[in-house]
């Protein structure tokens, strides 16, 4: 446990020298500073309910720090972008998709058995003439 302690907090120090952000970087210091002493608490075997309550803020300061790296990438410029043309095309392909299995699903079932007479034929025929309109 104190191996997987001492592993994430050089993690977190590695994040500390690319973080720009000042809330986010006071944030992880404390997160820093809160893990150093669990390791020390872990390390004497004294985990009381402070460790753990301690554990609770340096997740709260986690948290922190994840949304200062969020807003750090973040540009203020808002760019916007037609999404029309990018729906009116998925549509288009969705609807090209339907018409050819339309097609499809209607040869199969004109296809008719060539044992019918011609009378059986021709009322086939009908009926789909009436159904495609």
């Amino acid at each position: 446990m104190l191996a997987k302690q001492e592993l994430i907090r050089s993690s977190l120090e590695d994040l500390r020298n690319n973080l720009t952000d000042k809330d986010g970087l006071m944030s992880l210091e404390k997160a820093i500073d809160n893990m150093k002493k669990t390791e020390e608490d872990i390390a004497n075997k004294q985990v009381t309910l402070e460790s753990l309550s301690r554990q609770k803020d340096i997740l709260t300061r986690l948290l922190e720090v994840e949304n200062a790296l969020r807003e750090q990438g973040e540009d203020d410029k808002r760019e916007s972008k037609t999404a029309i043309t990018d729906y009116e095309r998925i549509i288009q392909n969705a609807y090209e998709k339907y018409e050819l299995e339309k097609l499809k699903q209607t040869e199969l079932l004109k296809t008719t058995p060539p044992q019918l007479n011609q009378y059986y034929k021709d009322k086939v025929e009908r009926y789909f003439n009436l159904m495609l309109q």
